[in-house]
């Protein structure tokens, strides 16, 4: 099952992780200050609950166009994935 929680229901977060048996927990993230920010924090209170992050998945960094195949950034190249916490 996968659910998608906003960054801002820490306590939904804690109620879950508490009564539920978790695998992990994949962080998605958007190339931003303030989501890396959020996704930070996030990962900080899943160690100190012993949930393991599978994974961190940028979202919204560019696109490639279908007509030329050329890729173009919405926000700065990779910049989610690369300050995220290190896994």
């Amino acid at each position: 099952m996968v659910i998608n929680l906003s960054p801002r229901t820490r306590d939904v977060w804690l109620s879950l992780v508490q009564t539920t048996p978790l695998v992990g927990a994949v962080i998605v993230v958007t190339p931003q200050d303030v989501p890396i920010q959020d996704a930070k924090k996030a990962i900080v209170m899943l160690d100190k609950v012993n949930v393991s992050v599978l994974g961190v998945i940028e979202n919204m960094c560019g696109f490639v166009c279908p007509k030329c195949k050329k890729a173009s950034y919405v926000f700065s190249k990779k910049k989610g994935v690369e300050n995220s916490v290190t896994l």
